[in-house]
């Protein structure tokens, strides 16, 4: 059992295949949309800079997750591509972070990086 989701930070889309980072937690999965806007705020000085921004988020991830960063347990990093699809199971839809366009996705919703902070850094 665990309380898994998936944020992929996409920071290539060529010819409709989108690429970027995907990152796995095992047991933050119902407060990952939290976690996401807190951690996407606290990079809001690198929004256009995205492999600063992905590596600010991903380290605040990390950083203030229950098994703290130097666990082997708990959190994944992959390189993701959209033919290839999400790698991990999961049980919380997958946040789809896009860099370029500074926008969020969960399922059908979509997001602006400040309405998904304002939305959700208050939960």
């Amino acid at each position: 059992m665990g309380d898994r989701s998936n944020v992929i930070f996409i920071d290539q889309d060529i010819s409709g295949v989108q690429a970027g980072v995907g990152v796995y937690t095992h047991n933050c999965g119902s407060s990952l949309k939290h976690r996401v806007a807190v951690a996407i705020n606290y990079a809001r000085p690198r929004f256009g800079d995205d492999s600063y921004f992905m590596r600010m988020v991903i380290s605040n991830l990390l950083n203030k997750s229950p098994e703290g960063i130097d666990s082997e347990l708990g959190w994944g990093i992959y390189s993701y591509n959209s033919t290839n699809g999400v790698l991990f199971e999961e049980e919380y839809s997958t946040i789809f972070v896009n860099c370029m366009i500074k926008t969020i996705r969960i399922g059908k919703m979509n997001y602006t990086f400040e309405d998904f902070i304002n939305q959700f850094t208050s939960e």
